[in-house]
């Protein structure tokens, strides 16, 4: 089995760039679910990660 890992941005914008940082992660999203269904007849799986904030303070 095939596997497609798409990783997409997981901060949020502040400003100007918020309208075009929610553009491309719409389109990563979308793009994942085409492809997926795609994908499926072959036994392609195909899935997005969004990796969120990461405390690195070390319990500070």
């Amino acid at each position: 089995m095939n596997k497609i890992v798409l990783i997409t941005g997981g901060s949020r914008g502040i400003g100007a760039a918020t309208a075009r940082l929610a553009s491309q992660k719409g389109a990563v999203d979308t793009m994942t679910i085409g492809l997926a269904k795609e994908g499926a007849e072959d036994g392609i799986r195909v899935n997005a990660v969004r990796p969120g904030l990461i405390d690195i303070s070390g319990g500070r």
